[in-house]
């Protein structure tokens, strides 16, 4: 909510980048959708995560674009070639796993479904891997569950030793006005660990992966989907599940960032396309 930077400043260019639906905040629609509105209508062009995202904004700045969200390819492609030990949370493990890994927060997170996951597949362990930011995981009782296990906070850099002895993995979101407009970090994280992933149908952007991941639109259907999921896998599925994310590295949004900078910085007559061409390193 710092607003935008005044062009009296010197900068090149102003850029707003959005990643979620602001106006589905409790907190952050008394100011934010507004000033929001300013920021990106006074900048030079907006970048935003989600294809609803950019129908929101769009109409405030029409050189609003789309940059999803991505996955470090190196860090979790060791999910299929590292040797890893159990983790102390599930060392004792002896069933298969049904694994989540992220922030459980308030706003997108389904806990009744993460409740119905545990219930069913009780011949199963949910392990979930992250913080939990809401009282409601505790108000159902999933924390008492005898094959739930929570984990805490992680590193990015120690999720692949759990999700190596993940079976499956799901995306519990709600689907509501919030959810819509996400395309989540996670899903390329999973596909990079060449796991089987079973989301709901919360976004048009979480459908675009329906080749190569289980979608439900129903909390009867996720369910019915994990024993599915676990039969159906093979070494021939991780590899097409990691040849999708090795599509979406962060290095190729950051040419992608590039590209559209130069592009503007052209257009606007404050570089030559050869001068671009240069500092995207193709000259």
């Amino acid at each position: 909510f710092a607003g935008h930077l005044p062009k009296e400043f010197g900068q090149e260019l102003s850029i707003y980048q959005c990643i979620d639906d602001i106006s589905q905040d409790p907190y952050s629609i008394k100011h934010g959708e507004k000033l929001e509105q300013e920021s990106i209508a006074k900048s030079d062009f907006g970048l935003v995560t989600g294809t609803q995202l950019k129908r929101i904004l769009q109409p405030h700045n029409q050189e609003t674009h789309i940059a999803h969200n991505a996955v470090d390819i190196s860090i979790f492609e060791k999910t299929l070639s590292a040797d890893y030990d159990k983790p102390d949370e599930i060392k004792d493990v002896k069933t298969p796993i049904i694994g989540f890994t992220g922030n459980m927060d308030y706003l997108r997170m389904d806990y009744p479904l993460i409740k119905k996951v545990a219930e069913k597949h009780n011949d199963k362990t949910v392990v979930l891997v992250g913080p939990i930011n809401s009282d409601e995981f505790y108000e159902l009782g999933i924390d008492k569950m005898p094959n739930v296990i929570t984990t805490g906070r992680k590193s990015i850099y120690d999720l692949p030793k759990y999700l190596k002895f993940m079976d499956v993995t799901m995306i519990p979101f709600l689907c509501n006005t919030l959810t819509k407009s996400i395309y989540p970090l996670k899903i390329n994280e999973y596909l990079a660990a060449g796991r089987a992933v079973i989301s709901t149908s919360f976004s048009e952007d979480i459908k675009g992966f329906s080749e190569v991941i289980y979608l439900a639109d129903g909390h009867d259907e996720f369910l019915n989907l994990i024993d599915q999921a676990i039969t159906e896998n093979s070494s021939e599925l991780e590899q097409k599940r990691f040849k999708v994310a090795q599509t979406n590295t962060w290095e190729a949004r950051v040419e992608q960032f590039w590209e559209l900078a130069e592009n503007h910085l052209i257009k606007t007559g404050k570089l030559s396309p050869k001068a671009g061409a240069k500092l995207n390193g193709t000259a």
